[in-house]
Formats: structure tokens, C-alpha cells, sequence
């Protein structure tokens, strides 16, 4: 990262790979590197987002405000 995590955000993209809005908040460390955590209820539509690979968890930092990690989430487990 270029600079120690501000926020992290669960976003939900048009397509895998294109980026969205934010749909929930996540807990981030202030640091530059830690864990995520946050629990959000889905929707129907967010779930089916999920299942589609459109997903995506964005940290921010201190020197990239915009986001400066994106995760996308294509494999849901237990299913």
C-alpha cells in the first residue's frame, strides 16, 4: 500500500473487474498491513452480485484517499 489504511468498503461493481458503489462499511487497521472485518446483511440482488463475482472489498489510504487495494470476491464458500 502506499500509505497506511484509512477505510475499507464492501463495493458492488456493473461487472467483475469494473469498478461501483460502496454498499457497507468495514473495520481496517490504521496501519499498512492488518486484517478487515465488518459483518453487512445482503440483499437478494447484492447476494446475486456476489454469486456473480461483482463484489469487491476497496481500501483507502492516506496517500491514494480514492482506494489503493481492490478485492475482488469470486468464490463464495460453503455453497
Amino acid at each position: 500500500m502506499q500509505g497506511p489504511a484509512t477505510t475499507a468498503h464492501l463495493h458492488q461493481g456493473v461487472a467483475t473487474g469494473v469498478r461501483g458503489s460502496a454498499i457497507g462499511d468495514l473495520s481496517v487497521a490504521h496501519a499498512l498491513g492488518g486484517s478487515i472485518t465488518g459483518t453487512l446483511r445482503l440483499t437478494a440482488e447484492q447476494v446475486e452480485s456476489l454469486r456473480k463475482g461483482k463484489l469487491y472489498v476497496q481500501i483507502q489510504s492516506e496517500k491514494a484517499p480514492d482506494g489503493n487495494l481492490w478485492g475482488w470476491l469470486l468464490r463464495q464458500e460453503g455453497r
